[in-house]
């Protein structure tokens, strides 16, 4: 009883550290998805924060170089460059002019000028001016201001163009003034949404494209490699395209992540702390009872008398208990029938062996007798003929073979097993050398046996008195110093069992081979054929019911060799069910 309780106890316990290892590997799948939908969303809010920027320094741009468009005075001022292109630095407004350079044209789209935000006139290059004359010129000849991204041949920047039109607004216009905002760091500082690290990469110029309004925003890509969350996303302008690289520190949403899962791992620790509660009072309510029917079932063994107990308030037990008291009736009504049924089947065994052994004895006496007055009439009585007196005494020693073929009959019945009940090839062959080794020394023979240890389906009854008959003619055939070999083997090509006894003497004649081979052909022995006994023909009508034949193989070497082909028994086939079957069978 403890230790069923303790079996519960351990039980529930398991359970318990089950549920609990669940609810830890649910809480970080759960906080791990929360950690990548909420990753998730700040990209999302960081690609929004930077299209919103960029719109407004776009928009800032264009307002400005709108507003210096209109002072059509200013350039008409304007000293006339000394060659193809020079820069006149002016002083922008101050809102945006920190990121902002102007540039005017004058006649054939030739750059004529340019102005860019720092108090040094001068005709030398700035060093925030990167763009050649040629990228910028793609800018020019709009007739409507125009703003967006411009990649300049590798040089990207934020521009606004717009035509300068007399103060009449009357004509065509005398120029285009641009204003520009390159993707320099300090650009990128304003550009960048608070927390994350901007980063441009041209990936592809287009020198024949125009400038126009769109700017295609492509699918963003979210990567996380260990503790950094980098978003990446493809601007496509009309000269090329622009790759923006978004990165920033995944600690905090991580530690938001652990947070939840440790919160869930709690909730789930406190969840199996109830089901070890809950599984412990039901597993002692329920397997009380059960506990209680094993304990009766072990006094059972002991006392007979013993009842089981009923009525235990749990209808599954009751229902268990009252099935195994029914088959304990029935146990014990069939170990009665057993009992009686060996007895009966011990003593009719008993009266059979006693049977044949006295047979054996009563017959056994009176020819050694005969064979004892043979053996004296060939020392005394010199008057008779000697032939006459050896071949008497020769038919009184093979009448002797015979009679000691039933007594070893007898004596393997004695350990004889049920029909078709397996047994070890080399084992089986084995006893019945052991039977045949008195007579095989009397001849001065040796007995080999040569088998596999694979046990299959024998019927002694019947296959023993064939080897036997077999092993005693090729003893009696056999030669002082001979050998006889018992074999046997499994043929699974053709599904059968084959068995051999063969010896070295000196071999059958051609007629009685020619007779031996029909009567093996038939499978039986015509009345008064000669040269074959009784002990051959009991050998074939054997190997006849148990589905099998016999053969006499040909061989180039002296001796005699018999193959006994059997099929390998069914494994469902149909046998005499014995008595103690019948009791298993019995419903």
């Amino acid at each position: 009883m403890k230790s069923l309780r303790a079996r519960i106890v351990v039980l529930s316990a398991l359970m318990a550290i089950g549920s609990a290892i669940i609810c830890a590997v649910a809480a970080m799948q759960v906080a791990r998805g929360n950690l990548l939908a909420m990753e998730d969303r700040q990209a999302g809010e960081a690609l929004a924060s930077l299209h919103r920027r960029m719109q407004q320094a776009s928009d800032g741009l264009a307002f400005e170089a709108n507003d210096y468009g209109n002072w059509d005075e200013l350039f008409a001022q304007m000293p006339v460059p000394e060659s193809g292109w020079a820069r006149i630095n002016l002083t922008p407004g101050k809102v945006h002019g920190a990121l902002t350079q102007f540039m005017i044209t004058g006649e054939g789209q030739r750059i004529t000028g340019r102005f860019h935000d720092g108090d040094v006139r001068s005709t030398q290059t700035s060093a925030r001016d990167p763009a050649t004359p040629a990228a910028l010129v793609s800018l020019l000849g709009q007739p409507r201001p125009l703003s967006g991204l411009a990649l300049l041949v590798g040089n990207p920047a934020l521009y606004a163009v717009t035509p300068v039109r007399p103060s009449n607004r009357q004509g065509e216009p005398r120029g285009h003034l641009i204003a520009l905002a390159y993707l320099d760091d300090a650009l990128l500082a304003r550009l960048q949404p608070d927390g994350w690290i901007l980063r441009w990469e041209v990936q592809h110029v287009d020198t024949a494209g125009r400038p126009g309004p769109a700017l295609a925003w492509g699918q963003p890509r979210i990567e996380r490699e260990g503790m950094r969350l980098i978003v990446t996303t493809v601007l496509t302008a009309h000269d090329g395209s622009l790759r923006a690289v978004l990165t920033t520190d995944r600690t905090a949403g991580k530690r938001i992540g652990d947070q939840t899962a440790l919160a869930i791992l709690v909730a789930g620790l406190g969840a199996a702390v109830i089901a070890l509660l809950l599984g412990t009072w039901l597993g002692w309510r329920w397997l009380a009872p059960i506990s209680a029917l094993a304990k009766a079932c072990r006094q059972q063994l002991d006392d007979p008398q013993a009842r089981l107990p009923g009525n235990t308030g749990l209808s599954e037990a009751d229902v268990l208990s009252d099935s195994m008291h029914q088959l304990i009736m029935r146990l014990r009504i069939g170990q009665d029938e057993l009992a009686h049924a060996l007895d009966r089947e011990s003593v009719s065994n008993a009266v059979h062996r006693r049977f044949l052994t006295q047979l054996g004895h009563e017959f056994g006496q009176p020819i050694r007798r005969i064979i004892a007055l043979c053996e004296q009439m060939e020392r005394r009585a010199g008057h008779l003929d000697p032939v006459e007196v050896a071949a008497a005494k020769n038919l009184a020693n093979e009448l002797e073979q015979r009679f000691q073929e039933i007594l070893g009959m007898v004596a393997l019945e004695q350990n004889e097993i049920l029909p078709n009940r397996p047994l070890g090839m080399h084992d089986y062959l084995s006893g019945l050398a052991d039977l045949m080794r008195p007579q095989a020394e009397k001849a001065g023979i040796t007995i080999q046996v040569e088998a596999p240890p694979d046990a299959v389906q024998l019927d002694p009854a019947l296959l023993s008195p064939i080897l036997i008959n077999l092993c005693a003619n090729a003893l009696r055939a056999g030669i002082s110093g001979g050998q006889v070999w018992l074999k046997g083997r499994i043929d699974q090509q053709h599904g059968e069992i084959q068995w051999t006894v063969q010896d070295n003497g000196p071999g059958l004649a051609e007629p009685l081979a020619v007779r031996l081979r029909e009567a093996f052909t038939r499978g039986e022995v015509l009345p008064g054929t000669p040269g074959i006994g009784m002990g051959l023909t009991l050998a074939l009508a054997n190997a006849r019911t148990l589905g099998g034949s016999l053969a006499l193989l040909n061989q180039s070497e002296p001796g005699v060799t018999i193959l006994i082909r059997l099929p390998v028994p069914d494994s469902d086939r149909q046998q005499t069910p014995t008595a103690s079957e019948r009791i298993r069978r019995r419903r």
